[in-house]
């Protein structure tokens, strides 16, 4: 589903534009009441990562399992949805279906790029590929996303492992992508494609990425950037790092759960806390500031989190209070967006859909 939100006006909620299904035809009535659960996704579409156009009249959307889509955001047309790209052209020349796109771009010349985290699963059985820790993402680029029969997008740099968040640098000079199984970011020269470590060893598996802001809250700031965390690494167990060293034990146990259907299994293994970074944007960067949710409330203050007992390091946050539609947990943070003094943190987990805004 993608919908608007006006932080001016938080007592209006979400207002819902579409769903990335309907870009072909809705789903039927027995699907769409079960659209939120992971075994039905497939059917629906997941939308994963949003852009607007720079003339403002489009939002082009990487959904998992659709491609890429365009919605119209101004005139008759509004709210409608069509197909950009389904297929990409690898480093071989080979033209191959997009699996699973992630995370999307536009820079200020229209050029699109975009996030493919793995060629070998869905989004609903992506924990397997986390297990896998192969490095079989990409960051790909089209440069006329617009004239899109005569154009087909190409790989710009390969070898990532689960490739997520992406921010595109203003004169596209290089990206930044988020590798949620490796805890880093990378920069990628732009055209060249060219790969570096910019920040290493993150307290977090990484989901998204966004610019920070300037002074008046709303002017990009790339000299910093934040990192939306799903999962905290816990000490002394984090399940990826128990088993980096052991490929054939992940092989066995990714194994034995596909055949047995078991995703719900590793999902449930994931903890429910996330956390927001606020990072150096250059390599060899610095964290300069942790929003722990190891310790978090509920819109009425109320602590919501379970057996957890480390508390926030971060005291000087207030939450703000919203409507019930906007409240929730921070459990699976799917990103952080600075914008005019406070922090908005969105979670990708179905059964909480929470928005929860902190103040700078």
């Amino acid at each position: 589903m993608i919908v608007s939100f006006d932080p001016a006006n938080p007592d209006d909620g979400f207002y819902e534009l579409n769903r990335t299904a309907c870009v072909d035809e809705c789903p039927d009535e027995e699907v769409e009441p079960h659209c939120w659960r992971l075994e039905a996704e497939h059917l629906c579409g997941r939308p994963l990562g949003v852009a607007v156009t720079p003339d403002g009249a489009s939002l082009l959307i990487a959904d998992a399992y659709l491609g890429i889509l365009e919605m119209a955001l101004r005139g008759a047309r509004r709210g409608a949805l069509s197909v950009v790209a389904t297929h990409y052209i690898d480093t071989d020349g080979e033209r191959r279906a997009l699996k699973l796109s992630n995370s999307i771009q536009v820079g200020a010349s229209g050029v699109l790029y975009f996030t493919h985290t793995t060629d070998n699963w869905e989004r609903r059985t992506i924990l397997f590929d986390l297990l896998e820790t192969s490095p079989g993402g990409k960051l790909i680029r089209m440069r006329d996303w617009r004239r899109r029969r005569d154009e087909t997008p190409r790989v710009v740099a390969d070898g990532f492992t689960f490739p997520n968040g992406l921010v595109v640098d203003a004169g596209e000079a290089f990206a930044l992508v988020a590798e949620t199984a490796m805890s880093r970011v990378k920069r990628v020269e732009l055209p060249s494609g060219s790969v570096s470590v910019a920040l290493d060893n993150a307290p977090c598996n990484i989901d998204n990425l966004a610019w920070g802001v300037g002074a008046d809250g709303v002017s990009r700031d790339q000299s910093t950037v934040w990192l939306g965390c799903a999962v905290r690494r816990r000490r002394p167990f984090a399940l990826i790092d128990l088993l980096a060293p052991h490929p054939h034990v992940r092989r066995w146990i990714g194994g034995l759960l596909h055949l047995a259907n078991a995703s719900p299994v590793l999902y449930s293994l994931v903890p429910k806390t996330g956390m927001a970074i606020k990072a150096e944007a250059r390599p060899g960067a610095r964290v300069l500031r942790i929003r722990d949710e190891g310790v978090y409330m509920d819109a009425t203050g109320a602590d919501v989190s379970g057996n957890s007992t480390t508390p926030s390091p971060c005291t000087n946050w207030t939450r703000l209070v919203l409507p019930p539609v906007l409240s929730g947990h921070v459990s699976g943070n799917s990103m952080a967006v600075p914008f005019k003094g406070k922090l908005y943190m969105g979670s990708h987990k179905a059964e909480v859909g929470g928005l929860s805004v902190y103040s700078l």
